[in-house]
């Protein structure tokens, strides 16, 4: 778990002001000789807790939940944010001077209605004067739940809540004394801090909204302080640090930390002797209307800027969604660099490296790297056993590059812990000495997984001749629309080993990247999450970039699932199969995505990977596009759902794994069940292998397809298909063509604009 230094400073001044303000009722009712009156001010105080633990439950159960589900997240992050900025400024400056004065008001009116007899009047001070804390702490605590979780700021809170009822119990119990003036000064000064933070967290909304083009970072500080590194993360959780900040980000968080900052600390009198009520009121107002003016000046500059990327020494126009590049001429030569994950064909002694080197990258991303330490010597499977998890007396051994052992050889079980996705085996034999030493253990292991893997596909993997297609296609497609000012080529990071220029170096190098006036950059899976493209993929591609010695333009094309001519595509071709095999009942189609973690933090940048939240619009385009495609009479027994293949299972993560679809098509009374893997490009282990192994096959099933690549089974009564994800190959393909033409002609018409004025 991550401590959050927000939640908890939030809850400590909340806390603070809550107790406090009660603790000097229970002691105010005693001292005026009515100590029967201490249960009403617990009652106002414990009404006020459960109500803000109601208002909590119900924006994180209900408000946060159907945001997220409609599609709007970046909405409710948007709200909050603004709403959390608002508030924690207001809260600062107003209650820094004003203390005094609530407190004062309090005891009066609790002398009144002790006077008058009115005890149900100090109930309802209480409560009134404790629900503010609560209900602004919900309100900061939802603007912190796209950059945490949940768990983590509610036990950070906690940490914070338990400090302020120490200090408080020290303030009214004890004889020490507490500098509660100096103590607010220095909170009110973090808490501005905290909404410098949150007011950048806008910069992500507005571009998830599409109101922002994507920002590239101005500088990058990650060889000094990475953000993932403990100096990083320390400094990001105490003063906002992000090592490659965006121009906008930067100039909200020290515009703002500059006006409001400045104006609070000459109102506590850093900078003279505090001045009268009035004067700081003014300087209020005044530090309110520069904000408001730093706010639009920095949308209306950041929006008509041409954004550049340093990384590299290329303009970039941010990593995958960025579609702004450098004007180019109606003769301008074009280059485009096809970008692909890959697998290998088979697996055999050269396709290892490719599994060493994709492992070592996704396990530092993900912040494993510490397993790379690890090297024993040779790590072995047992060829005729291949999946046992326990020991055999006369192991048949093989090395990650396929070659025989003799031994001898210890057995180790379940070695590593549960990496996400990065396969690993459950156990297996180790050699001291061999090729594999010199070698991390961990990245045998993985190697030796994917081997396991091509044994369930029968040693063949068909997602190259699938995925070439595609490209086929979409070459085709770029060339009749652009002729001779396009040069395409494609590359993988996994390389197959099918032909000699696939390698991203090779493929870089046969481009005329001399001619070239601008290189597009394509990553061509469906959707683009951070962890694979952003974090992984991306910087291999742009060190390969280097090795070319190519200075000009560089912009990437943003995902091609997320397309209405991919939707639509797709539904029809899906229509086809579903009127060909639905019959005369029921019938349930489980779009189904490769799959993530709901919340799965970006590694490298300070947000929600997108990946969640582009499935959600792939889903929902195409779901429309399939109702809207289908016979009326058909659409009307046909229930879409969508699935999770991997990274799903929780009954309460908030998406369907493809045995929780299941039970819903079964109560649903589902009679034919359709399983479309529409989100891969085409039929490899995450299809053939871990999905299917989702619905409960075991090793020794496999394979688990039969012709086209196809799986039935029968369960509860219904007929399961579970389809290829080779289809659709036009629909793919034209996806593919427009996203990347789309960053073309706009670069196209940006140069004629500019050349008419």
């Amino acid at each position: 778990m991550a401590f959050i230094t927000e939640a908890a400073l939030i809850a400590l001044r909340e806390g603070l002001e809550a107790l406090l303000i009660t603790g000097i009722l229970l002691g105010l009712v005693t001292r005026l000789g009515r100590p029967d009156a201490r249960r009403h001010v617990w009652t106002g105080f414990w009404a006020a807790v459960a109500t803000s633990l109601v208002a909590g439950y119900l924006v994180s159960a209900y408000l946060l939940t159907t945001f997220e589900q409609n599609g709007y997240g970046a909405w409710f992050e948007l709200i909050a944010a603004l709403a959390a900025v608002v508030t924690l400024t207001y809260m600062v400056f107003w209650m820094w001077s004003h203390t005094s004065q609530v407190l004062a008001e309090a005891k009066q009116r609790v002398r009144v209605a002790l006077t008058t007899g009115s005890l149900a009047t100090i109930v309802f001070i209480t409560y009134i004067s404790v629900i503010r804390e609560g209900l602004e702490t919900v309100l900061f605590y939802s603007a912190l739940t796209s950059q945490a979780s949940l768990l983590d700021i509610l036990w950070s809170g906690a940490l914070g809540f338990a400090l302020s009822a120490v200090l408080v119990y020290l303030l009214l119990k004890t004889s020490k004394k507490i500098g509660l003036k100096r103590f607010f000064t220095a909170t009110g000064a973090f808490l501005l801090i905290v909404a410098a933070m949150l007011l950048t967290h806008t910069v992500g909304a507005l571009t998830e909204l599409g109101y922002l083009d994507p920002q590239p970072a101005i500088w990058d500080t990650s060889a000094a302080i990475a953000d993932d590194s403990i100096t990083g993360r320390l400094l990001h959780a105490t003063l906002g640090y992000t090592a490659t900040p965006s121009l906008l980000q930067a100039s909200l968080y020290f515009g703002y930390l500059f006006i409001a900052g400045g104006a609070y600390l000459y109102q506590a009198g850093f900078f003279h002797r505090a001045t009268t009520q009035g004067a700081k009121l003014l300087r209020g107002r005044v530090a309110v209307t520069a904000l408001v003016v730093l706010l639009i000046t920095s949308l209306v500059a950041t929006a008509g800027a041409n954004p550049t990327d340093t990384i590299a020494g290329h303009s970039h126009g941010g990593a995958d969604e960025g579609l702004e590049t450098a004007s180019l001429p109606s003769d301008a030569q074009v280059a485009v660099l096809l970008r692909n994950h890959g697998e290998p064909i088979y697996y055999n002694e050269t396709t290892y490296q490719s599994f060493a080197d994709f492992t070592e990258r996704l396990l530092r991303v993900l912040g494993f790297g510490a397993l790379l330490e690890v090297d024993q010597g040779t790590v072995l499977l047992d060829k005729d056993q291949p999946f046992a998890n326990e020991p055999s007396l006369t192991p048949s051994l093989m090395d990650a590059w396929t070659h025989d052992h003799a031994g001898p050889a210890v057995w180790v079980g379940s070695p590593f812990p549960d990496v996400q996705q990065v396969p690993m085996l459950d156990g297996y034999y180790l050699a001291p000495g061999g090729p594999g030493l010199g070698e991390p253990d961990v990245l045998e292991s993985a190697g030796l997984s994917a081997y396991q893997s091509w044994l369930q596909m029968e040693g063949y993997s068909p997602m190259h001749q699938d995925k070439e297609v595609v490209l086929e296609r979409t070459i085709q497609l770029l060339e009749a629309r652009y002729g001779e000012q396009v040069d395409v080529t494609s590359a993988y990071h996994i390389i197959p080993h099918a032909g000699p220029d696939e390698r991203l170096e090779d493929a870089l190098a046969n481009l005329d990247l001399a001619g070239a006036d601008l290189l597009v950059d394509a990553y061509t899976s469906h959707l683009h999450s951070d962890i694979m493209n952003t974090c992984m993929m991306q910087p291999t591609f742009q060190a390969a970039l280097e090795e070319t010695g190519y200075d000009g333009d560089v912009v990437a094309s943003g995902p091609a699932g997320t397309t209405q001519v991919f939707a639509q595509g797709l539904a029809t071709s899906l229509a086809e199969t579903v009127e060909a095999q639905a019959g005369d009942g029921k019938v349930a189609i489980l779009l189904t995505h490769h799959g993530m973690t709901p919340g799965f933090e970006s590694p490298c940048r300070a947000r929600e990977d997108p990946y969640n939240q582009q499935a959600q619009a792939m889903f929902e385009a195409t779901a429309e596009a399939l109702n809207a495609t289908l016979d009326p009479a058909l659409a009307e027994r046909t229930l879409i759902l969508q699935v999770y293949g991997s990274g799903a299972g929780d009954p309460d993560d908030g998406v369907l794994s493809p045995e929780e679809a299941l039970e819903e098509a079964a109560a649903w009374g589902a009679q034919r069940v359709l399983d479309v893997p529409y989100e891969l490009p085409g039929n490899g282990y995450d299809n053939l292998v871990n999905h299917r192994l989702s619905y409960g096959f075991t090793p020794d099933q496999a394979p688990y397809y039969g012709p086209g690549y196809e799986t039935t089974l029968t369960r509860d009564g219904m007929h399961i298909t579970v389809l290829s994800s080779a289809f659709a190959v036009d629909a793919r393909a034209q996806a593919q063509a427009e996203v990347i033409a789309h960053v073309i002609d706009k670069a196209l018409a940006q140069h004629t604009d500019e050349h008419a004025h």
